[in-house]
């Protein structure tokens, strides 16, 4: 399974609906799409500010409160029609949670290598 940079696959196991977002973007000649998906470090921080406030969260929690952050970074439209590429066809805001979700693991799964937090299954 391909995987972007500092993801492990501990939280997302298909990166794949990320990747054709990816490739819709880059085909529309909207690479500032891309460079609104990967990981900054202010994700990492807000992933660090997240775990601070809190002694034990969970992962559902987590991927909910950084997907919700992040979400207006992805364009539904692009997203809708990326996912109708990869074969789940869903209206855009569907579209634009479950790549925000992806998202946000992926943050969590950086977070877990930069050791900023450490994961329990």
């Amino acid at each position: 399974m391909k995987k972007p940079l500092l993801a492990t696959g501990n939280v997302i196991d298909n990166y794949n609906p990320l990747f054709y977002y990816w490739k819709k973007a880059r085909g529309l000649g909207r690479e500032d799409l891309i460079e609104r998906t990967l990981i900054k470090e202010e994700d990492l921080k807000f992933l660090e500010d997240l775990v601070k406030n809190e002694n034990r969260i969970s992962l559902e929690m987590l991927i909910n409160e950084i997907a919700r952050a992040v979400s207006d970074r992805i364009d539904s439209e692009i997203a809708k029609e990326a996912l109708k590429a990869y074969g789940i066809p869903m209206d855009g805001k569907e579209a634009k949670v479950l790549l925000a979700r992806i998202l946000a693991g992926w943050i969590i799964e950086a977070g877990e290598i930069r050791g900023i937090i450490k994961l329990r299954f």
